[in-house]
């Protein structure tokens, strides 16, 4: 049986920033709606990474 992966928060982070990144690089412009839907992030995430806010 897979163990599931254990990791921090920041790690967390990064890794949906890199998701969200790349979804806007291959489909051009996109609502925070299509991120989260394309993703299956959470629409607030779609929202701190498509304004820039998220640290």
């Amino acid at each position: 049986m897979n163990e599931p992966v254990v990791g921090s928060f920041k790690w967390m982070k990064s890794l949906n920033r890199s998701l969200i990144l790349n979804t806007i690089r291959t489909h051009g412009e996109v609502s925070r709606a299509e991120i989260a839907k394309i993703t299956k992030l959470t629409p607030p995430n779609g929202h701190q990474y498509r304004r820039g806010t998220a640290g």
